[in-house]
């Protein structure tokens, strides 16, 4: 039986820390003990309040950090053992923030996703194809003579989702794909998500979007300053006790009478919401 495309195995991580005028006390631990698993076909999702350690965990998974402790696999093989274009040619990665500061056009963004797969550099016909067809289906296409620069936030997240699957990973992991986008394309993304993994894709996102969430994802992992508070299905995270905990008031959760998924209302009455983090 293959390996899970993404293992990661009681996973610590810091930052380093100042001693203070004493001997320096170590990292700083932002993540703890964290254990998870991202399958194929299907969506997988991690949430938490701000500072929680979900960016930092996709950067360890895709190398830019490593774990003090632990262990990260990639189909059975350590995530450190492969170099940047192994890396590329099985994970595609769209972080949280891009810089816009340059003049590509949309269509030459998205053909430089095409990069782990290049001879020589060069692209050819088939590369082309490719990216024209991750612009159809991230509805781009109209915006490829654009320059990416010029784009709106959410027009840029659309086209970087291209870019991605012009790599043609078997991981996609995406961090906050939906926060600049209207509520049209945070379905139509999450619904095109769907069906990336229904082909056998493994999608892991961070989201701050519960309902998005309990819609679409069929795993979540809930992140409580560094460590899993919560882990399972819709219903067994969003009803479960560690929510109000993680979120610091009790949220109003019902079923959605269409999908028979858990619907976030907002706090109970009386229950003041939390301060923005």
């Amino acid at each position: 039986m293959e390996a899970p495309p993404i293992a990661v195995s009681r996973v610590a991580f810091g930052y380093g820390r100042a001693g203070h005028g004493r001997a320096s006390s170590g990292p700083e631990e932002v993540l703890q003990d964290v254990s998870l698993t991202v399958a194929a076909g299907r969506l997988t999702a991690l949430l938490g309040p701000n500072g929680a350690g979900k960016s930092t965990l996709f950067r360890l998974i895709v190398g830019r950090l490593q774990p003090l402790r632990g262990e990260i696999s990639i189909f059975g093989q350590p995530a450190a053992s492969l170099d940047s274009v192994s890396r590329a040619r099985l994970v595609g990665y769209l972080p949280q923030e891009v810089r816009a500061a340059f003049g590509f056009s949309v269509g030459e963004v998205v053909l430089m996703g095409r990069y782990p797969h290049l001879r020589f550099g060069l692209e050819s016909a088939h590369d082309r194809g490719v990216a024209s067809r991750c612009l159809e289906r991230t509805d781009t296409a109209h915006l490829a003579a654009r320059r990416f620069d010029t784009l709106s936030g959410g027009e840029r997240q659309r086209v970087l989702l291209a870019a991605a699957l012009a790599q043609e990973p078997r991981i996609l992991l995406l961090d906050e794909p939906t926060a600049a986008l209207d509520w049209h394309h945070q379905h139509e993304v999450l619904a095109l998500l769907d069906s990336l993994a229904a082909e056998g894709l493994a999608i892991c996102l961070v989201t701050h979007d519960l309902n998005l969430a309990a819609r679409y994802c069929h795993q979540l992992y809930l992140l409580e300053a560094g460590r899993i508070a919560a882990a399972g299905g819709p219903d067994e995270v969003l009803r479960g006790p560690a929510l109000r905990r993680v979120y610091g008031q009790a949220l109003r959760v019902i079923d959605d009478p269409d999908l028979g998924r858990p619907l976030i209302l907002g706090p109970l009455p009386g229950e003041a919401p939390c301060p923005p983090a």
